[in-house]
């Protein structure tokens, strides 16, 4: 009976040790890593959020260009339909063309859209031009109609 008291003790003993060995290697290392983990975590979860601030304030940047071209990109439209226009409506000057009241009419307001809109500063000197040319081919027609 000793002899088994004594073999339970030993065994007792050397799972003990055992057991103190394994805890003393395995349970920092796994709480380090633990906490390891744990940082990593933490630290990916702040580098998503600012990686995806950043590419909110990129988005809302790129948007606000878009619309500053778009919006941009109208006013080129409309300066470029007026110009068409008042080249078309110059023919009233060209020798040879028929220079109805309409055509003259069409002339008038495409100046004058012209020159409301101030697309090109340059081109006022032009308009007046234009449009003493215009009031003296008026005269001339009328002069002409009265004879």
């Amino acid at each position: 009976m000793e002899l088994l008291t004594f073999c339970i003790s030993v065994a007792s003993f050397v799972v003990v040790v055992a057991g103190g060995f394994f805890l003393r290697s395995y349970l920092p290392s796994y709480f380090t890593e633990k906490g390891k983990n744990l940082a990593s975590k933490e630290d990916i979860a702040q580098i998503t959020r600012l990686v995806e601030s950043v590419k909110a304030q990129y988005v809302a940047e790129v948007e606000k260009v878009k619309a500053t071209l778009v919006s941009e990109g109208q006013v080129v439209e409309r300066r470029r339909r007026v110009y068409e226009e008042v080249c078309g409506s110059l023919r009233v000057f060209i020798a040879g063309h028929i220079s109805s009241q309409a055509a003259k009419n069409a002339f008038i307001q495409h100046t004058q859209q012209l020159g409301s809109g101030a697309p090109i500063p340059c081109l006022f000197p032009s308009i007046a031009f234009l449009s003493c040319r215009y009031r003296l081919l008026l005269r001339r027609d009328q002069w002409n109609n009265r004879s």
